[in-house]
């Protein structure tokens, strides 16, 4: 604590922070571009950069790959690809961080579909079910 009583909240800044924290991350132009390349057009709720930023205040890769599963497909970020932005935006942080255990592509799919359809909600549902318990 500082200054007395006050407490002092501190958050992850820095040049990951747009990465989302990964050891290897994805830039918000990354995903936009992914987007536009299943067909998407215009940005409705939310923003690339908050998805990053919101994934840099979790430590796992899978409560950060949550994160950018929920913000994507789960809020309809796009007007088109969401879903599929989210898988492809998942797999290739797994890919860039050397992740080879965890869900196979027909898995991440499934939770992903499930998070879409409003199915799955909360980080921890989500991680848990990437991690597959």
């Amino acid at each position: 604590m500082l200054a007395g009583n006050t407490p002092v909240l501190v958050h992850n800044t820095g040049p990951a922070c747009g990465l989302g924290g990964f050891k290897a991350g994805v830039t918000p132009d990354e995903i936009t571009g992914i987007n536009r390349g299943f067909g998407g057009e215009t940005l409705l709720s939310g923003s690339p950069e908050n998805t990053m930023i919101n994934a840099s205040r979790y430590n796992s890769f899978w409560d950060k790959s949550a994160v950018v599963i929920r913000d994507i497909a789960g809020s309809h970020m796009f007007n088109n690809g969401n879903k599929r932005t989210a898988q492809a935006v998942v797999e290739q942080l797994m890919e860039r961080n050397g992740v080879t255990s965890g869900p196979t592509s027909q898995d991440l799919r499934s939770v992903i579909d499930r998070v879409g359809k409003g199915q799955l909600h909360s980080i921890d549902d989500i991680s848990s079910a990437l991690r597959g318990y």
